[in-house]
């Protein structure tokens, strides 16, 4: 508890230093408020948590637009679940995954560090447990399966070619459950399951 006080003391302190400077720096000021609402959601102090998350979405989008991969969203959905207001949970995570899903079909991959992998592995590992957890049967097939595709497209980009083909298998399981051979998806995750085969 001391360390968690220490901790909001500096934030709230840099926070004061920042709005009281003239200096616009918007990537400084969404990561504080990041930041804050992960310490307040440590401290479970939710309501707090959801005004500093508000925040970071909003000045992360003044930057990189309202569709990027910055994770306050999925900050805001875990949130959301710890509330037990479980609908806004599955609608914060949707965005999360459709942002991510977007970001991987322009091959935006340029900037991606293992830290930002990392940070990718953990949301998609999160969103999966909850939706199995949250989801009625009539829609597990096709929001598993939109993680799965995240996942696969993950693994894809950094070689990592087994896991990714395990994930797209996994997508394309489900998809067929539920769609014709001629969705998007299942052409897409065709297409890359014959590119893996050629890498491994």
């Amino acid at each position: 508890l001391k360390n968690f006080k220490q901790a909001e003391d500096y934030l709230l302190l840099a926070k004061y230093a920042l709005f009281k400077s003239k200096k616009q720096d918007f990537k400084i000021r969404y990561q504080l408020h990041r930041n804050l609402g992960i310490l307040y959601i440590f401290k479970k102090q939710y309501k707090e948590a959801i005004v500093e998350l508000s925040n970071d979405i909003y000045y992360s989008s003044l930057i990189h637009g309202p569709e990027h991969i910055c994770g306050g969203y999925f900050q805001l959905g875990n949130v959301f679940y710890n509330l037990q207001k479980y609908n806004n949970t599955l609608s914060a995570y949707s965005h999360v995954i459709r942002i991510w899903n977007s970001y991987f079909k322009e091959k935006n991959t340029e900037l991606f560090d293992e830290a930002l992998q990392a940070e990718a592995q953990n949301m998609f590992t999160r969103i999966l447990e909850i939706r199995d957890e949250l989801l009625p049967e009539g829609r597990k097939n096709i929001e598993l399966a939109e993680v799965y595709m995240a996942f696969g497209q993950l693994y894809y980009i950094t070689k990592k070619y087994i896991q990714s083909k395990h994930n797209f298998e996994q997508a394309l399981k489900r998809y067929q459950l539920e769609y014709n051979s001629s969705n998007i998806n299942i052409i897409q995750i065709k297409s890359f399951l014959r590119e893996i085969e050629l890498n491994i």
